[in-house]
């Protein structure tokens, strides 16, 4: 997989690690009185870790169904309460093994899951802050040479927004979570923009939005398929774009899909 999908997740888990450090030092949750220090410091590092993978996990469901890609909030929330579900049972078996607590009533579970939601809140936030700001380091200027292409101001714009190692051609534009990663010829990477926003930005160039998700430009076609009942668009550098059924007609229409698409 690429830098851009293992960047952000490297930066998560030195802060996960860093928490880890924080609480095995201070032992919030009576862990202090309870444990030793190295067994508490194990404790900690244990339970965020599966913490933090589940929080990432339900983000990554949120954004595949494309649920509140521009409600930052509604989604740390969200992925934190969600991902507090599984990791309970984790925290409960760790405490039955490590502090020889148990066995758990619903009730006892009940209030263990309040406990946890604090945690994976706190982890969903990190999350959140760290992609924000590598986005918002990510974008550049590019102003000058989107100018000397003869660019408008919306697309200008747009293009500012860019890492200039990116160049600007671009090839499709996917939303994700509340980011769009836009995909050009050199790469990928993450941009802070609803979607709506990106589509007026970008309509100078010739390309359409083929999905709630996906926008993609004409050269970027090479080809169709389906899949059971998806169709999909081939683009050039191997990427596989579903073309939902309120987009086809228009999509059709624009010459991209023969007749018996």
């Amino acid at each position: 997989m690429s830098a851009q999908f293992w960047r952000p997740l490297a930066y998560e888990l030195v802060a996960v690690g860093l928490i880890a450090l924080l609480f095995g030092r201070i032992g919030p949750f009576d862990t202090f009185s309870e444990m030793e220090t190295g067994e508490r410091h194990l404790y900690w590092l244990g339970v965020l870790l599966f913490g933090w993978g589940h929080v990432v996990l339900v983000r990554e469901l949120l954004r595949r169904a494309a649920l509140l890609q521009d409600r930052p909030v509604a989604g740390t929330i969200t992925s934190a309460l969600a991902a507090a579900a599984p990791t309970v049972f984790v925290v409960a078996w760790a405490e039955t093994v490590v502090r020889a607590k148990g066995p758990f009533t619903p009730q006892d579970l009940a209030t263990l899951y309040g406990n946890v939601a604090v945690v994976t809140l706190g982890l969903a936030a990190v999350v959140e802050l760290t992609r924000r700001r590598r986005v918002g380091r990510a974008s550049v200027a590019a102003a000058a040479e989107a100018e000397a292409q003869g660019d408008d101001a919306d697309l200008r714009r747009f293009l500012d927004r860019l890492p200039r190692r990116l160049g600007r051609e671009i090839l499709t534009v996917e939303a994700e979570d509340h980011y769009l990663r836009v995909h050009t010829t050199l790469g990928s990477d993450l941009v802070l923009l609803s979607m709506s926003k990106a589509m007026e930005e970008l309509a100078r160039l010739d390309g359409m939005r083929v999905h709630r998700s996906w926008w993609v430009a004409r050269d970027a076609v090479a080809g169709w398929e389906r899949d059971g009942d998806r169709l999909l668009l081939a683009l050039r550098d191997g990427r596989k774009v579903p073309v939902s059924r309120s987009y086809a007609l228009v999509v059709r229409n624009a010459g991209w899909l023969p007749e018996a698409a």
